[in-house]
């Protein structure tokens, strides 16, 4: 190849990097910065058609749900040729809002998405009751009489109702006689965690102490493998998931899988595409044997992975899928205070960056031992402390609406509050 040939293959090539670089630049929508986001400019996130409207007062920033697109004729100033583009970082400084009042008005409301119409909720406590229940009269933005207006009144907001969420005392249990069942309910547990195979010899007697159930359906590790691999036949498995549904229509809880973020539970490569394909499957037998059942995806274990895998779930399709998203944020040895309310609002926010605004947060595995392993232990005082300060902080985020603990009794880990200061600890939050 002589010279020249070289040299025009090279021009021609170069030619092409610029035409696909300025390709790039002309019709990928890059997010924005957090720089230009100014109070009252609408935005939304990357990877969802949600549009929100922002508010800025003083270091608190906002963010408000467009609940229906005519909203945008009542408003001059609204246009969706101003939306800005932002990334999930710069989405997530601002927290979610559903506070609203009329211009000139005293009365708030929670404004709730119900399809494209959305409900008012009128608020009504004293100011005094508004701060006790930990809402921010900042959050409030400030709406005109026909967007009031094109939302359906809803029941009332009361204080009573505001000032006491509904909340689950869960913890995972290993019951094999009466007498643990019989500790459960001197615990003041308000639900357990079960496997199918325990249902035919505790439900009745759990159901009798007003105990509810969650059952978990994951496979058995199999002989001489390091972990359990994914079933072979999503399918089928959901089918016989749908039988013990079907068996027991009392039942309303339904965990599918466990940690498929880890290689114990999903021997060998963990896979969030491959999880959401059994966990659709399993949500539509669920479904189908009984209308009423919740589905609680399986629990994401730790604090740093889970966080990319709860993004592919979402990229791959997930969120039609499930009722409750389940977490696994063990942070041993360290105290709950030092990550646990941030961990729990990142992935509530990468959950709002994907559209999904108002599904629950369930907490179905978390603990700490005080017997050493390779994370730490921690003392028993330490342990009595840590559940504390686990419900507390749960308790104070809106979205949080169940806290199992990891566990009941020791099984040689030391993660059990049977016999410790942890178990009056339990016992005096229950009451």
């Amino acid at each position: 190849m002589n010279k020249n040939n070289i040299i025009f293959k090279r021009f021609i090539y170069i030619l092409g990097v610029i035409a696909i670089l300025i390709g790039a630049i002309l019709f990928t929508e890059e997010p924005i910065s957090a720089g230009t986001i100014e109070d009252g400019d609408l935005i939304k996130s990357a990877v969802h058609e949600n549009v929100y409207i922002v508010k800025i007062v003083g270091n608190k920033k906002f963010k408000r749900l467009i609940l229906n697109p005519e909203i945008f004729n009542q408003y001059g100033h609204l246009s969706w040729n101003n939306i800005k583009t932002v990334s999930e970082s710069t989405f997530r400084e601002y927290e979610l809002s559903a506070l609203v009042r009329m211009d000139g008005g005293n009365k708030i409301y929670k404004l709730i998405g119900n399809g494209d119409t959305g409900e008012k909720r009128w608020i009504s406590t004293t100011a005094e009751e508004f701060d006790a229940v930990g809402l921010d009269w900042d959050s409030v933005y400030t709406i005109n009489q026909n967007e009031r207006d094109s939302y359906v009144t809803a029941s009332t907001l009361y204080y009573s109702e505001l000032s006491s969420r509904n909340f689950d005392y869960g913890i995972i249990p290993g019951i094999s006689s009466t007498a643990d069942i019989n500790k459960a309910e001197e615990l003041g547990v308000t639900i357990v965690r079960l496997s199918p195979n325990d249902l035919s010899f505790t439900k009745n007697d759990l159901k009798s102490r007003g105990i509810d159930i969650m059952v978990q359906k994951i496979d058995n590790k199999p002989s001489g493998m390091d972990g359990v691999p994914p079933p072979s036949d999503y399918n089928q498995w959901a089918q016989e998931l749908k039988q013990v549904v079907r068996n027991n229509p009392d039942v309303k809880y339904w965990q599918v899988w466990n940690e498929p973020n880890e290689i114990l539970y999903w021997y060998p490569n963990p896979n969030a595409g491959e999880y959401v394909k059994l966990l659709k499957a399993s949500y539509l037998a669920i479904k189908d044997a009984n209308p009423d059942a919740v589905v609680i995806s399986a629990g994401l274990s730790g604090i740093n992975p889970p966080k990319q895998y709860l993004r592919d779930m979402y990229q791959e399709g997930a969120e039609p899928y499930f009722d409750v998203l389940a977490l696994h944020p063990y942070g041993q040895p360290n105290s709950p205070d030092t990550y646990l309310k941030d961990y729990i609002l990142y992935m509530k926010n990468i959950m709002e960056t994907y559209g999904d605004i108002n599904k629950p947060i369930w907490i179905t595995e978390i603990g700490w031992p005080t017997k050493e392993d390779e994370f730490g232990a921690v003392s028993a005082a330490e342990q009595a402390e840590y559940l504390k300060r686990t419900y507390e902080i749960s308790q104070g985020i809106d979205l949080i609406k169940n806290v199992f603990w990891y566990r009941m009794q020791d099984a040689g880990e030391g993660m059990g509050i049977i016999g410790k200061p942890a178990e009056d600890v339990y016992k005096n939050l229950t009451n």
